[in-house]
């Protein structure tokens, strides 16, 4: 009965796709409030059943400890600091979600999972393209059927990298029609960054293009270059070179000219001065989690406008240790791979993540999770055999 009810909800498309709209909500249901109370009730009930089901699977790995550590640190610095701890399980339930369940349907098949979420992108995104078109003024109005457009960076930037993937690893085995379809998602989703505010959106969907270029035009195989050890050193030097040292004026052609903002990066260089003296104050454990509104109220700030600083915000340099040691993991788990394709893009991938978190700070990060999984699955990818 327990394998025939994995085996259902773990290799079923349609029940993936069913799995990936829940997890995944769109902003726009947002809007309506029965629908976005019936949504939140799904996201619980498929939390616990999803977590149910892993504790059963018994086969942990060294990340799952790490990012279920993570989380309770923050969490108890949640508790510590009088936050609302009940707010913060309701906020990470769909990460914990997404990680168990995309490694449970990678043990069933790769190619059923990627192409479900590959159906699932190429229709909400299409959709946020259509609503972008449909706006009149984008530099006023930024909100459209995926949300706000810094917020759902993520989920369009990092879901062309794991369509990018998807296409790297079965093109061999697609129709021309899902070729086609999959090249058109790359299309629009391009054109839906260049022509939204964000200039978060414009920088992450320019990498992506990068990597296409590198990896898919070009495609460039072996280079110690290209490496996932030089992309995290690179970015953490870019982090102190402006987060902390604020030498971002040898780029200035770039920040004003190009991407039209000031020094300040719209202000963040304020933000980040305020961070850092809270952070000062609460070196240990940071302040927990809170609401935005909050969270302003009472400090002032709603997040530290990147990530690095938020961590230490949030869980002091207790977090910051366990949330270095998962991408340190993902990196190791990256570099197992024998596959060229998959080492190459997962690590521009996190490339693009450590840039773009440079100055922003994503609070929902299901797609990130999701990455996390496939780290996991590829890192012993060829020991494997899927379960028939």
């Amino acid at each position: 009965m327990n394998r025939r009810l994995n085996y259902l909800l773990f290799n079923n498309s349609f029940i993936i796709f069913v799995f990936l709209g829940i997890i995944f909500k769109v902003d726009y249901i947002s809007n309506y409030q029965i629908l976005n109370n019936a949504f939140n009730i799904l996201i619980m009930l498929t939390f616990i059943l999803v977590c149910f089901l892993y504790l059963l699977h018994k086969k942990y790995d060294k990340l799952d400890y790490l990012i279920v550590t993570y989380l309770i640190i923050i969490g108890v610095s949640t508790i510590i600091n009088n936050q609302d701890i009940v707010y913060y399980v309701f906020k990470k339930i769909p990460f914990l979600t997404i990680y168990f369940y995309t490694k449970l349907c990678l043990k069933y098949d790769e190619r059923k999972f990627l192409k479900s979420f590959s159906t699932y992108f190429v229709l909400t995104t299409f959709i946020n393209f259509i609503s972008i078109l449909y706006t009149s003024d984008r530099s006023i109005n930024r909100v459209f059927f995926l949300g706000y457009d810094n917020s759902y960076t993520p989920y369009i930037v990092f879901g062309c990298f794991i369509q990018l993937l998807y296409y790297m690893r079965f093109h061999d085995n697609m129709s021309a029609l899902e070729k086609g379809i999959l090249k058109l998602s790359f299309v629009y989703n391009i054109v839906s960054c260049l022509i939204v505010r964000s200039a978060t959106c414009k920088i992450g969907i320019i990498l992506f293009l990068l990597s296409y270029i590198l990896f898919k035009v070009l495609k460039i195989k072996d280079t110690k270059l290209l490496s996932y050890k030089m992309f995290y050193l690179l970015s953490i030097f870019i982090f102190f070179f402006i987060v902390i040292f604020r030498l971002q004026n040898y780029f200035d052609f770039i920040i004003v000219d190009l991407l039209n903002r000031d020094l300040t990066f719209t202000g963040r260089t304020y933000i980040w001065d305020k961070a850092i003296s809270l952070i000062k104050d609460n070196m240990v454990l940071g302040l927990g989690f809170s609401d935005m509104e909050l969270r302003i109220k009472a400090i002032g700030i709603y997040h530290a406008h990147s990530a690095y600083l938020n961590v230490l915000l949030e869980s002091g340099i207790i977090g910051l240790i366990f949330y270095n040691s998962i991408f340190i993991e993902c990196g190791s788990c990256i570099n197992k791979s024998k596959n060229k394709d998959i080492k190459n893009i997962l690590s521009f991938l996190f490339f693009t993540l450590f840039i773009l978190s440079i100055n922003e700070v994503y609070v929902q990060l299901q797609i990130i999770y999701l990455v996390f999984a496939l780290c996991t699955f590829y890192a012993n990818y060829e020991d494997r055999e899927m379960i028939k």
